[in-house]
């Protein structure tokens, strides 16, 4: 789904593990959660529809590469 390896992928994902250790989560309780977020990220119209929300107040997401990968 994220569509890196190894190292790579640890490092995309090493600022969404922090955040769950810091709340209390364990990483068999965060996985299911942090999947969620990463495929509601990935889905182009989803993401496309909640920036026209957000546009008003000068705030963009972006999740994905240029190549439609996890970002």
């Amino acid at each position: 789904m994220i569509n890196k390896d190894g190292l790579k992928a640890a490092k995309s994902l090493a600022p969404i593990s922090v955040m769950m250790y810091q709340v209390g989560m364990e990483g068999e309780t965060a996985g299911n959660p942090v999947r969620k977020v990463i495929q509601a990220g990935l889905d182009v119209k989803k993401v496309r529809g909640t920036n026209k929300r957000l546009k008003h107040f000068n705030i963009k997401l972006y999740f994905t590469d240029k190549k439609g990968s996890f970002g």
